[in-house]
């Protein structure tokens, strides 16, 4: 009898079967001919590791899918309650068919890598049994898990969205690294690698829950005379499917708030820094050199105390609850003016590597660059984008020379003229970027500088001060929210807010001053 199920089974399912077992085949042909995957993993060993990331938990998916889900949703497994048998023998077939050719298929995938193998590694007996073993128990952990999904019917893209979003809150928000624990680990980065240690917790781990989802399995198969499974297969209604849908919406934004909150980036602690604070601006700098002389110790804390107290004072003026922390690096290799941006991440503060003795150096520069860079890591890069770049420019130009007025700076006057188009609108400033990339950074910078200058003479600097606090000072969250607050309360919105004026008709005013200005 059991001869007869198993011949059932290849007949209805042999085609499918055959296809995924030379698609397994075919992964790993595809992955070994990858010229650029050999060189970087260095072993053709390692498309194993590859495959089993890709094509096996692929495989195993589509077999649960044919020998559970489609029998129960076709109801063709009527037929087999319908024999003199043990439920139960008829699910132990299947699976065992299923994980059949899936051993089948990943020892054939390990003989090919074995044999491309032969001239550029030693792959001694231990080394290959090593490789059998944890295949094979990866192998038996990923069906089991697929061959339980099948029975979940109608919740199964629901089941899995869960354990996607439970594996990426463990990752996101407790911090734990998955690929250091059970199946993950078996198949990580030391698969191709490890000759002789025994992986023996990862492997009882991996087993028990093979075991666990092969119970789970069972228990569905079985549950209520085999009619739990059965009414799982059916179609979903529309109630389910609503309440479910906003059961995920839900989760996905828990998940995501939970994640803001608990991510933060690694502190950077810099041995032997020199730090200053002037309210919520933090600066800290060091000397990237072996012995630094005393002339260079005597700079950096020069430049962290001038760049603190400008840093505060624009915190100050931008009513900022916080600020990024600033690290400045001296460093002998770069030129006079150079400033390096050391590409940390926005939440662990802004780096800035700078020649703090080089003969040319100005601390004024060096404070311009900052602030700038620090109110875009602030924002998270959302200032550079085009709404809000015309008053980051503005400001980073017009906070060092704010004493001035209007036409008081030569200059300015004629970079800003000649800077601005024929025509200049409310059109032009939201498209800043454009404007910027035909008159250049300088004459943009002019621009936007002389409409901040501008502002503040014909609406007073109390409305200067809140547009400008509206825009740079709020904080920003690094999620949708971010976006949805730009919608809501774009640019013209706050300035009107501020000033009480409209931003075309401001725009008008900034164009008539710039042209009646002396030059």
């Amino acid at each position: 009898m059991i001869r007869g199920l198993i011949e059932k089974e290849l007949r209805q399912h042999g085609v499918a079967l055959l296809f995924l077992l030379l698609m397994i085949v075919a992964g790993v042909a595809v992955i070994l001919q990858n010229k650029v995957l050999g060189r970087g993993f260095g072993t053709p060993l390692a498309a194993v590791q590859m495959l089993h990331w890709t094509f096996v938990p692929l495989a195993c998916l589509l077999l649960g899918q044919a020998l559970v889900a489609s029998e129960y949703r076709d109801r063709t497994q009527l037929f087999l309650e319908g024999l003199p048998l043990p439920r139960w023998l008829t699910v132990a077939v299947k699976y065992a068919i299923g994980l059949s050719l899936v051993l089948v298929g990943v020892g054939a995938v390990l003989a090919v890598a074995w044999w491309r193998s032969r001239g550029s590694d030693s792959v001694t007996p231990r080394f290959l049994w090593l490789l059998i073993l944890k295949s094979a128990t990866y192998g038996w952990f990923m069906y089991s898990l697929c061959f339980a999904h099948g029975f979940m019917g109608r919740y199964r893209l629901v089941a899995a969205v869960a354990a996607l979003a439970v594996i990426q809150a463990d990752v996101v928000i407790a911090g734990i690294d998955a690929g250091r624990y059970g199946p993950f680990e078996l198949v990580g980065h030391r698969f191709a690698y490890e000759r002789h240690v025994i992986p023996w917790v990862p492997l009882l781990v991996t087993a028990g829950m093979a075991i666990f989802w092969m119970g789970a399995a069972l228990a569905l198969a079985l549950a209520r005379d085999a009619t739990l499974a059965a009414s799982l297969a059916e179609r979903m209604s529309s109630r389910e499917k609503i309440i479910l849908t906003f059961c995920s919406f839900a989760c996905i934004l828990a998940i995501a708030y939970h994640a803001e909150r608990s991510e933060r980036g690694l502190p950077i602690h810099v041995p032997g820094a020199v730090e200053a604070s002037r309210g919520v601006a933090r600066v800290s700098g060091s000397a990237a050199v072996d012995r630094p002389t005393p002339s260079e110790q005597v700079a950096v804390e020069r430049a962290v105390n001038a760049v603190a107290e400008e840093l505060g004072s624009v915190a100050g003026y931008l009513r900022c609850r916080t600020m990024p922390q600033v690290f400045l690096v001296h460093r002998r290799d770069l030129k006079a003016g150079v400033f390096e941006d050391g590409e940390i991440e926005a939440a662990q503060g802004l780096m800035v590597r700078v020649n703090l003795t080089a003969e040319g150096f100005s601390e004024d520069a060096l404070s311009r660059w900052v602030v700038r860079e620090a109110l875009v890591a602030k924002s998270f890069g959302r200032l550079t984008l085009e709404p809000c770049a015309w008053v980051l420019d503005g400001f980073a130009e017009w906070w060092p020379t704010r004493a001035a007025g209007p036409g008081e700076d030569a200059g300015e006057i004629r970079l800003a003229r000649a800077a601005m188009p024929d025509g200049f609108s409310g059109a032009d400033v939201a498209r800043w970027l454009s404007l910027r990339a035909r008159a250049g950074d300088s004459g943009a910078r002019a621009l936007a500088a002389c409409g901040l200058r501008v502002l503040g003479q014909s609406h007073g600097e109390a409305a200067r001060r809140d547009f400008l606090a509206a825009v740079l000072g709020r904080e920003v969250k690094k999620d949708a929210r971010a976006w949805l607050r730009d919608v809501l309360d774009p640019v013209p919105r706050r300035f009107r807010a501020a000033t009480g004026a409209t931003l075309d008709a401001f725009v008008a005013e900034w164009r008539g001053r710039i042209a009646g200005a002396r030059p």
